[in-house]
């Protein structure tokens, strides 16, 4: 999942940039308004505390809306980490040959179960072979 998150951000990442960057330029723009400003307002209304700068407007419109986080899909996630593997999966503490061990005793019987199985098979598909000649 990490994989795909990174595409993602990746794919989104000049949208954002290009937003951010707007905005510290808009910022900025503004602080120097203000600055510029703030003597002028002391000069002629002494007395009159100076009203607090307006809030920066933000553009946005760069940024296309139309992206969404869980809309871009390049391509499937690919699981490659440590986390997939066997080898990871041992060092957790799994034992996974041990889980499929089975002992002589259950072996011996579905070896046996496997023998009647086929001559079941076999017995059908006489009996089919039969039929159809009739």
């Amino acid at each position: 999942m990490g994989h795909f998150n990174r595409r993602v951000e990746d794919h989104l990442r000049p949208d954002v940039q290009a937003a951010r960057t707007t905005a510290r330029q808009t910022e900025s723009q503004s602080q120097l308004k203000s600055k510029k400003q703030k003597p002028k307002a002391k000069e002629t209304s002494p007395e009159r505390s100076p009203s607090p700068a307006p809030a920066p407007v933000r553009d946005f419109t760069s940024a296309s809306t139309t992206k969404r986080v869980r809309d871009v899909v390049l391509a499937p996630p690919s699981f490659t980490g440590d986390r997939f593997s066997a080898r990871a999966k041992v060092k957790a503490g799994a034992a996974t040959k041990a889980q499929n061990v089975v002992s002589p005793a259950q072996a011996r019987m579905m070896e046996l179960e496997r023998e009647k199985a086929i001559a079941r098979y076999r017995a059908l598909k006489a009996a089919k072979a039969s039929q159809e000649q009739v």
